[in-house]
């Protein structure tokens, strides 16, 4: 996602998985809404002040925020509702 490492399907595989639960980071971000995300990692990047806490408040408003995809309530954010691929028969394979 952010850092080109893994894409968001790939971090939620990786966790439900690993975890057992039946959402991933990313599908729980939608679920809260991404204004709540970068509310909050605006709040972290006050504190820290790091070029990475600064990054991160880019690329979401960047991304979501200035889109308008702020996740489940509005249909899209980093998924697509109302059917997201997290909740596709086959995603965990």
């Amino acid at each position: 996602m952010a850092n080109d490492i893994a894409s968001a399907e790939d971090i939620d595989k990786t966790w439900m998985i690993g975890m057992g639960g039946p959402l991933g980071p990313a599908a729980i971000m939608d679920m809260i809404g991404m204004k709540t995300v970068y509310d909050v990692c605006k709040l972290i990047d006050n504190q820290e002040n790091s070029d990475a806490s600064a990054r991160r408040v880019k690329f979401i408003y960047e991304n979501f925020i200035k889109k308008e995809k702020m996740g489940l309530i509005v249909g899209e954010g980093i998924y697509n509702y109302p059917e997201p691929a997290f909740t596709k028969e086959n995603f965990l394979k």
